[in-house]
């Protein structure tokens, strides 16, 4: 998996669940089931943050397509 390889294979596990969980969030009942996901958001944000600002060419490029 690519995000392995960019990040690891605990944090690509740890960010991508978060990540991956609240972006199919359908409904307001899934987000009750998983509180230990919601604690994590934040941390996993930052982390992702992290990781992507350490390569300049890649942020740059996100950041231009974001704003």
């Amino acid at each position: 998996m690519r995000s392995e390889i960019l990040f690891g294979t605990l944090k690509a596990k740890r960010i991508l669940k978060v990540l991956h969980h609240f972006s199919h969030l359908s409904n307001i009942e899934r987000l009750s089931k998983n509180t230990d996901l919601i604690c994590d958001i934040e941390n996993a944000v930052a982390d992702l943050m992290s990781l992507l600002k350490e390569d300049k060419l890649h942020f740059d490029a996100l950041e231009v397509a974001v704003i």
